[in-house]
C-alpha cells in the first residue's frame, strides 16, 4: 500500500483515524453514525492502513491531526500502556477484537436485525460462554509464554532459527530445541492456564468484552449455532448484516471516539 498523504485524505477535516482493516472502518463509522455525532464526517476521516504496524507507522509521522486505533488483542495492560506512552495519539479498542461487539446476547438483542427475533435464540450463546472463556484463557496463557513469537516460522522463530543457516553445530541445535520445548511444557502451562481461567472467573463482567476471542467466537458460535439456524450464510454476510443493524454506540466505544471528536 502506498504511503498515505494525509493532506489529500483529510482536506478541510481536522482529524484522521488510521485503522487496521476494512471491517474496522465500516463498524467504527456505523458507531459514529449511531453515537449522536451528526456532523462527524465534517470533522473526521477514517482510513484503512492494513495491519497494526502500519497504524503505528502513521502515528510515528507526528502529525497532530492523526489518531490510530488498534485491537486490544491478548496484550497486557502494561504492554498497551507502554505503546500509548510512545504514541500519544494511539487508541486501543476497549474489547479483544471488533467482533466482540457482536457476541453478547444482551447487545445483539438490541440490534434491529431484519430477521424476526422470535426465530433468533440469542440466549443459546450463553451455553457456549464457558467454552469461549476457556479458549480465551488458553490463548492468553500461550501468548504470555511467547508461543506466538517462537512458532511464527520466521527466521528468528521455529523452525527457521536453526534451518536458515547451513553452518551450525549439534550443541546449538539441542539448546534451541530445548528452549522451544520448555515453552510448550504441559506441566508448566496447565497450572498457568488454570490460574488465568480463575482470574477470568473473578471478573465475569468482562466475559464477552475481554475474555473471549471475538473473531473465533462470532464465527463458531454466534454464526454457526444461532444465525445459521435461520439460514446458511457466510460469516462475512452476517457481520455485514449486523453492522447495518447497529442502532446505538456502546458506552466503551463512545468514550473512545469522544477523545477524537471532543
Amino acid at each position: 500500500m502506498a504511503n498515505i498523504v494525509w493532506d489529500d485524505v483529510l482536506g478541510e477535516k481536522p482529524h484522521g483515524l488510521a485503522v487496521e482493516g476494512k471491517t474496522d472502518k465500516v463498524i467504527i463509522e456505523k458507531f459514529l453514525d449511531a453515537g449522536g455525532w451528526d456532523n462527524w464526517r465534517s470533522k473526521l476521516s477514517v482510513h484503512v492502513v492494513n495491519k497494526r504496524d502500519k497504524v503505528l507507522q502513521e502515528l510515528s509521522k507526528n502529525d497532530t491531526r492523526i489518531w490510530g486505533l488498534i485491537d486490544n488483542d491478548e496484550r497486557s495492560t502494561r504492554e498497551m500502556s507502554d505503546l500509548q506512552e510512545q504514541y500519544s495519539r494511539l487508541l486501543v479498542l476497549p474489547r479483544w477484537t471488533i467482533e466482540n461487539y457482536f457476541i453478547d446476547p444482551s447487545e445483539l438483542s438490541q440490534m434491529q436485525i431484519p430477521i424476526s427475533k422470535t426465530r433468533l435464540d440469542f440466549d443459546k450463546i450463553d451455553d457456549y460462554l464457558h467454552d469461549g472463556i476457556k479458549h480465551g484463557a488458553l490463548w492468553h496463557t500461550l501468548y504470555e509464554r511467547d508461543a506466538f513469537q517462537f512458532c511464527r516460522g520466521h527466521e528468528d522463530g521455529y523452525p527457521m532459527a536453526i534451518l536458515s543457516n547451513v553452518e551450525f553445530d549439534d550443541a546449538t541445535i539441542a539448546t534451541r530445541l530445548n528452549t522451544w520445548q520448555s515453552h510448550l511444557n504441559a506441566t508448566d502451562i496447565m497450572p498457568l492456564y488454570q490460574q488465568k481461567l480463575a482470574e477470568f472467573e473473578q471478573h465475569r463482567d468482562e466475559n464477552y468484552t475481554k475474555h473471549i476471542h471475538g473473531k473465533y467466537f462470532f464465527s463458531q458460535v454466534v454464526v454457526q449455532k444461532v444465525l445459521n439456524s435461520i439460514q446458511q450464510k457466510s460469516t462475512d454476510y452476517w457481520l455485514e448484516l449486523l453492522t447495518e443493524s447497529i442502532t446505538y454506540c456502546p458506552d466503551d466505544m463512545k468514550a473512545l471516539l469522544r477523545q477524537i471528536l471532543s
